[in-house]
């Protein structure tokens, strides 16, 4: 294979993303003169990313031959590049006046969460650190649309939009009594009898999968598995 590398053309690349994350890799071709002087070093540049860690490999391809290097992880200054929106995984209705989202993104930021009108007007706005929220006595005329973005960026590319269509709980009639819901960390489980404060039954397991590289730790999840029930 030596050989054959060393007679056929091959082509340099560097593969980057946001480290962490499952995103597609970021593909840089290095020029033909990569790695042929003395040094055997090459600088290039790579698109910015929105984070503060990078994975970087490097990767050599000749005919149909793919091969890369060992992942590396690199601190990067400052926010990085342009950031995406976040992506909604769960949401809610929780009584005839209140509404929880929750999202995901790339890395924890400060968030701009805001409520208008089905004709624009701002209802509410605020900011958190969370990636769920509660909005709360949420008028129902002309009702409404929710906005979750970045703080620190205004661009409405990056938003998420999210309408709101509250049903009126009166008409809802429940199918079970109230049941607790709750995690130990790995799983998420229920009990049927929400004043079993000891546990004497043993809680329900549900199925829910968090999902690659995810864990069952914190409000998102317990949400997420709450909607799916």
């Amino acid at each position: 294979m030596v050989a054959e590398i060393s007679a056929d053309h091959i082509r340099w690349a560097v593969q980057s993303r946001s480290s962490g994350s499952e995103a597609p890799w970021h593909v840089t071709v290095l020029e033909d003169k990569a790695f042929k002087d003395d040094t055997r070093q090459y600088k290039t540049v790579i698109p910015s990313e929105f984070a503060n860690e990078i994975e970087v490999r490097l990767c050599v391809s000749w005919r149909s031959n793919v091969i890369v290097s060992r992942t590396v992880r690199q601190s990067i200054i400052g926010i990085g590049g342009r950031p995406h929106a976040p992506k909604l995984i769960a949401q809610l209705q929780i009584s005839s006046n209140s509404y929880v989202i929750c999202w995901n993104s790339p890395l924890p930021r400060l968030y701009k969460v805001s409520l208008y009108s089905l004709d624009g007007k701002q209802i509410s706005s605020d900011e958190t650190t969370n990636q769920c929220y509660l909005f709360t006595n949420i008028p129902t005329e002309n009702c409404c649309r929710a906005n979750i973005g970045y703080a620190t960026f205004t661009e409405p590319s990056i938003d998420v939009a999210v309408k709101l269509e509250l049903a009126n709980t009166n008409e809802v009639t429940l199918e079970s009594p109230p049941q607790l819901v709750f995690t130990n960390g790995t799983a998420i489980m229920k009990l049927y009898d929400v004043d079993d404060y000891v546990v004497l039954t043993d809680p329900k397991t549900i199925a829910y999968d968090p999902g690659p590289g995810r864990t069952i730790t914190g409000t998102v999840l317990i949400v997420a598995a709450i909607a799916e029930l």
